[in-house]
């Protein structure tokens, strides 16, 4: 008697199509999405009804996060480096 062969473990699971899920460990944008999460936990607990906020708030903090250094910018802000390419 022959035993079955065992599933391929090494495929990921299919989500809905066009679907991310980002708690996936195989999804190569969770750690992107926990690293957001994470950055937006500083200005907002988790569970915060964001309806509550205006929009210039909420613009504020998107500004905030965007206007930090990056390890990949050599720790420089993204406007210093782009300011440089807009004056040539």
């Amino acid at each position: 008697m022959s035993r079955p062969k065992a599933a391929n473990t090494n495929k990921p699971y299919p989500a809905s199509p066009g679907r991310l899920r980002a708690h996936d460990a195989l999804n190569p944008r969770a750690s992107t999405v926990r690293n957001t999460n994470g950055l937006l936990r500083q200005y907002f607990p988790k569970g915060t009804d964001l309806s509550i906020h205006s929009a210039s708030d909420l613009d504020w903090v998107a500004q905030e996060l965007n206007d930090r250094p990056r390890k990949r910018l050599a720790f420089k802000k993204p406007i210093e480096l782009i300011g440089d390419l807009l004056l040539r």
